[in-house]
């Protein structure tokens, strides 16, 4: 099953595909461990994947990188942080079925179309596509080098902070609301409260946030 949602790209040579990070499904009745969250590379234009798709694919498979460059982050540590056990390509895939119509998946699947739909520019809709729902993947080079010159390559990453800060706008706007057409002080906060939560919540899944989960990463060298 796609994770995360695939980033498409083109090669120099025209060539069209995709890479994304597959959950791989065990098979409950094996004993034997195996990797179960792989970065793929996909090289042909069909069929194109969708955040949430169930596929069956043939892969090659390969060890991950762990090259260790001064002053920057060594690869184990980050494949580690983004729980990533292997890379491969694609060789033959076949799409099962796609994500449940309201699923998050598909509702973030649907956000990204209706973005990419609107008559703004490719470098609008990126940026726009990055500060909503934390899908980075169309930002240019340039763009992200100015980031990083002005300090602000946070900003295109949703964090806690963005949570907080919807969370804090909506409980300002609903206690504003509330205010006009007071019920209770008391279930004036609550009420307030409770839409902040639920915004910051929706928030959040709409971003792909996912809870932590306990596990063990196969270490390659």
């Amino acid at each position: 099953m796609t994770a995360v949602v695939p980033q498409q790209f083109t090669l120099p040579d025209g060539t069209t595909g995709q890479r994304f990070i597959a959950q791989l499904e065990r098979d409950k009745a094996s004993v034997c461990t195996s990797p179960t969250r792989l970065t793929l590379s996909y090289y042909l234009p069909q069929p194109a994947l969708a955040l949430g798709d169930r596929v069956s694919m043939q892969v090659t498979l390969r060890s991950l990188s762990s090259q260790s460059n001064l002053g920057q982050l060594p690869d184990q540590a980050r494949n580690a942080a983004r729980g990533l056990h292997g890379r491969g390509t694609v060789d033959h895939l076949h799409i099962i079925s796609r994500a449940p119509r309201y699923s998050i998946a598909s509702l973030r699947n649907r956000f990204i179309t209706d973005l990419w739909a609107l008559h703004e520019s490719r470098r609008v809709i990126a940026l726009m596509q990055a500060l909503l729902i934390g899908v980075g993947h169309g930002v240019l080079p340039s763009d992200w080098r100015n980031f990083k010159t002005l300090g602000l390559a946070h900003v295109m990453v949703i964090s806690g902070l963005h949570i907080g800060l919807v969370f804090l706008m909506v409980r300002v706007l609903a206690l504003a609301v509330l205010g006009v057409m007071p019920l209770h002080p008391m279930r004036d906060h609550q009420l307030g409260s409770i839409l902040a939560i639920l915004a910051a919540t929706t928030y959040a899944a709409a971003a792909g946030c996912q809870c932590p989960q306990r596990g063990h990463f196969v270490w390659y060298s």
